[in-house]
């Protein structure tokens, strides 16, 4: 099976509200970037269960590199685009909820994830349940927003 497709929805980690972890004490100016991120992170899962191309492209930083857990990558913008537009004629993903830890530090933050998920062949319409672990790296932008800069998936 080609392992691009379950890392379309690779950002499928679940809230820290709905069991992730968060580390360090409470911060008010974390805990509001951490929303933030759930956010773009919710975003994105919505964009990817509904094959929306442009809404992923939205949410991505210009230089994006996107790590396949075949080891191919996805470097910048336009290469996402050409890998999700092929991966859109072939899966349809469900992700479903999944485990997170968030680490802010200044502009970036990193989110561990573990992520269940549905897969399925857009033809054939056979259905794989796969498992992954994700590291995913969130840019904060001039604006404050966060958008998606990495995204990792790591093997095994």
């Amino acid at each position: 099976m080609n392992k691009r497709g379950p890392l379309l929805a690779g950002l499928a980690c679940a809230a820290p509200a709905l069991g992730g972890t968060v580390n360090r004490g409470a911060n008010p100016g974390r805990d509001l970037d951490i929303a933030n991120i759930a956010a773009v992170r919710a975003a994105w899962i919505r964009a990817a269960e509904t094959s929306d191309i442009s809404g992923l492209i939205a949410l991505a930083t210009d230089d994006i590199v996107v790590v396949h857990g075949n080891g191919k990558a996805a470097i910048g913008i336009d290469a996402l685009r050409a890998d999700l537009t092929r991966d859109f004629r072939i899966f349809d993903v469900e992700p479903r909820d999944a485990s997170a830890e968030i680490i802010v530090h200044d502009k970036w933050a990193i989110e561990f994830c573990e992520v269940d998920q549905v897969v399925r062949g857009v033809k054939a319409g056979s259905e794989v349940q796969t498992h992954s672990r994700i590291v995913a790296v969130f840019s904060r932008q001039p604006d404050a927003s966060w958008k998606v800069a990495r995204v990792i998936a790591l093997p095994g």
